[in-house]
C-alpha cells in the first residue's frame, strides 16, 4: 500500500542521514611522509688524517717605552737597585749571583757586567750605600745578611750578620747607611722583627714593627730615616739618631696614613723628601715627608691614584723629582703623573714570560727598571716623567716675570728636549 511505501522511504532516508553523521566524525588519515634515504658515507682516501686547527699565538709587540733588556742571569731575578751615580745597576738572582751592570752600554747589543757568586745560598733582596761602595744582601735560606765591598773590578764578601739566624722568619728587606747621620745596617724579617747592626757586625738595636707581617723595609738615601710596611695600612718611619757618625738609637719619626689595607711596597725619593706607597687596596699615594717631625708634624699627601692589582704583590717607584710614579703588579706596568695622579700609560705583558719581582728608578730621571721571573731585567724610558716636568716648567714660564728665572726655566726645557731626543734615538 501507499502507506507502507512511505514508511520504507522514511526509514531509508533516516539511515542515510545517520551514516553521513557517522562518517563525518571519523578522523582523517594522517598524510604519509616518506623518510629520506640514509646518506651514503663519504669515502676517505687511504692513510689520510684530519688535523685540528691550531690557534695562532698572539704576536708579541715590543712596547715603545722599553729601551733594552739586560740578559745573563740563569735564574729568576729577585731584586734590583740603581747606583746613586747612575752608572750601574745591581741585581740579585736565584742563580746565586750578584751582578753590577754597566749602564753606559745600554745602547750596545751586549751589556757588560761584573759578577760575584754567593756560596751555598742565594740573595733575595739588596741594599746599597749612597756612594755605592758597599752593598748588603738578605739571604734566602740563611735568614741573615751579608755585606759586600764594591770595588772597580770586584764585589767581595766582607761580613755576615748575624752568624746564626736570630729569627725563624725569612729576611724580606735589607738596607745600609754609611752617611754622616749614622752608620748602620738594617735587616728586616717577615715576622715584623727589625734588627740594626753596626757595619762591624755588632747588634745595635732590635725593634718590633708591630705589623703582624712585614712586607718591606728600607733605608732612605740620606741615611737619616728607615721605614717599614706590612699587614697594617700604614708605613712607620724612624729617625736614625746618630752622634759622630755612630748609630745611637732609632726614634719613631712619623707614620704615613691613608690606605685601607696593607702596604705592599714603598720607596724614598732620591732627596729623601718624598715617599711613595702602594697598597692592597688598589691605590698608590705620594707624600711630602720634608716636615718638622720633631714636633709631630704629619707628612703631607701630594697626590694619589688607582692601579691594576694582579695577585698578591705590587711594586712602586718614583722618579727623583716626583714628576712620575710607576707601579708594577703581575706582568702589568703603569705610568702615572706625580702631580695629578692621572694614568699616563699601561704596558701589558711588560715581562712576556714571567711576573715582575722588583722595580726601581734611576737618580738621573732617565730610566725605570724592572726585574722578573723570566730571568731578565728591563730598562724603561722615563719619557712620561720628562714630559710631566716639561709641562710643569712651561706652566711656570707663562706666569714668570723675572728674566733670570725665565732664562733658567728655558735652559731646563732645552735639557729635557735633549734627554727625550736621546731616549727616543
Amino acid at each position: 500500500s501507499k502507506m507502507a511505501v512511505l514508511i520504507i522511504g522514511v526509514a531509508i532516508l533516516a539511515g542515510l542521514v545517520l551514516l553521513a553523521v557517522f562518517l563525518k566524525r571519523q578522523p582523517e588519515p594522517a598524510p604519509v611522509v616518506e623518510e629520506p634515504a640514509p646518506a651514503k658515507p663519504v669515502a676517505k682516501p687511504e692513510n689520510s688524517t684530519i688535523k685540528p686547527k691550531k690557534n695562532k699565538p698572539v704576536k708579541y709587540t715590543r712596547p715603545d717605552e722599553l729601551l733594552t733588556s739586560l740578559k745573563g742571569h740563569t735564574g729568576p731575578v729577585l731584586d734590583i737597585k740603581f747606583s746613586p751615580s747612575g752608572q750601574h745597576l745591581f741585581s740579585v738572582s736565584e742563580d746565586r749571583s750578584i751582578r753590577r751592570w754597566e749602564l753606559d752600554q745600554l745602547s750596545q747589543p751586549q751589556h757588560g757586567y761584573l759578577r760575584s757568586n754567593i756560596e751555598f745560598d742565594h740573595a733575595a733582596c739588596i741594599g746599597l750605600t749612597s756612594d755605592a761602595k758597599a752593598l748588603v744582601v738578605g739571604m734566602a735560606t740563611g735568614r741573615n745578611a751579608q755585606v759586600f765591598k764594591v770595588a772597580k773590578k770586584e764585589v767581595a764578601a766582607m761580613i755576615t750578620m748575624p752568624e746564626k739566624p736570630s729569627s725563624p722568619s725569612q729576611v724580606v728587606s735589607v738596607g745600609i747607611s754609611a752617611d754622616s747621620h749614622a752608620k748602620y745596617i738594617l735587616v728586616a724579617y717577615a715576622d715584623a722583627t727589625i734588627e740594626l747592626y753596626h757595619p762591624r757586625g755588632e747588634l745595635i738595636q732590635t725593634l718590633n714593627a708591630q705589623n703582624h707581617t712585614l712586607y718591606r723595609a728600607s733605608v732612605s738615601p740620606c741615611g737619616l730615616f728607615f721605614a717599614c710596611s706590612g699587614f697594617t695600612p700604614d708605613v712607620k718611619v724612624w729617625a736614625a739618631i746618630g752622634a759622630n757618625g755612630s748609630f745611637v738609637n732609632g726614634a719613631k719619626a712619623m707614620i704615613l696614613k691613608g690606605h685601607n689595607s696593607g702596604v705592599l711596597d714603598f720607596k724614598f725619593s732620591a732627596d729623601s723628601n718624598k715617599m711613595v706607597t702602594v697598597s692592597k687596596d688598589g691605590t698608590w699615594r705620594l707624600y711630602d715627608i720634608d716636615v718638622n717631625w720633631k714636633v709631630n708634624q704629619d707628612p703631607k699627601l701630594l697626590t694619589s691614584g688607582g692601579y691594576s692589582l694582579t695577585g698578591d704583590s705590587a711594586f712602586v717607584a718614583v722618579e727623583p723629582e716626583g714628576h712620575a710614579v710607576m707601579v708594577a703588579s703581575g706582568t702589568t706596568l703603569q705610568y702615572f703623573s706625580g702631580h695629578t695622579g692621572q694614568l699616563l700609560k699601561t704596558v701589558e705583558q711588560a715581562h712576556q714570560k714571567g711576573t715582575i719581582t722588583g722595580l726601581d728608578a734611576s737618580l738621573d730621571s732617565l730610566y725605570f727598571a724592572t726585574s722578573g721571573t723570566d730571568k731578565h731585567i728591563h730598562i724603561w724610558k722615563n719619557t712620561f716623567g720628562l714630559l710631566e716636568k716639561q709641562r710643569v716648567l712651561k706652566d711656570q714660564l707663562t706666569r714668570e716675570t723675572r728674566a733670570v728665572v725665565e732664562d733658567r726655566i728655558k735652559s731646563q726645557l732645552r735639557l729635557i728636549d735633549e734627554a727625550i731626543a736621546t731616549l727616543n734615538a
